[in-house]
């Protein structure tokens, strides 16, 4: 039976200047020109846009906007994973060529990540909410969905996604209205549980 390879996301919760550093001298030296990986410039391209963007915004001391866009930035990197996974050809070779760090082979298959913890939330202004929360390793990736307070579960609606363990919700949000929220991880064997039910107020 082959094995599917995967790459580790780890890289995606550094720290900030270590995340640039590591885009810039590992992933983008060896995707942009690899012959192997033909759409690659295209995406990191992109990725080279919102890394301008967030530096005007960081310099600027706009941390709400410099926040979303390294959000923005997490998106496209995993975005440039999953185009390397998929153009790969399951090959080990291939997909090392990359220069992201491909998980091992061998060893216990990761479990069911397990439910996200201690949700807390900030208001950024302009309708936009930040959240940070907790989870263990074996999340590779955060999903949400708000309902207004008060509501059934039939009214749930998807909104937010984050590869790390802060999320900017920045759509669909009315102002002075109390909702609630729910995250979950999800990893290599599908969704997780979702947190217990958050309320926050748009301010």
């Amino acid at each position: 039976m082959e094995i599917q390879l995967s790459l580790n996301r780890k890289c995606l919760r550094l720290g900030r200047p270590e995340f640039f550093f590591f885009l810039q001298f590992e992933i983008f030296t060896n995707m942009d020109p690899n012959v192997l990986y033909p759409d690659a410039g295209t995406l990191i391209a992109a990725i080279k846009v919102d890394i301008g963007l967030f530096g005007v915004a960081h310099a600027a001391k706009k941390t709400s906007a410099a926040d979303e866009i390294y959000q923005n930035i997490l998106t496209g990197t995993s975005g440039l994973m999953k185009y390397a996974v998929d153009h790969s050809d399951n090959n080990l070779v291939k997909l090392e060529s990359s220069g992201f760090t491909v998980n091992k082979t061998k060893g216990t298959p990761e479990p069911l990540t397990g439910p996200v913890e201690n949700v807390h939330s900030m208001a950024l202004g302009e309708q936009k909410m930040k959240f940070e929360y907790e989870s263990d390793e074996f999340a590779h990736f955060f999903l949400a969905r708000i309902r207004k307070k008060g509501g059934t579960d039939a009214d749930w609606v998807m909104n937010g996604r984050s590869e790390n363990h802060t999320m900017i919700i920045s759509e669909g949000l009315v102002h002075g209205q109390d909702y609630e929220i729910q995250i979950c991880g999800n990893g290599t064997l599908g969704q997780g549980l979702w947190s217990d039910v958050k309320p926050f107020l748009v301010d």
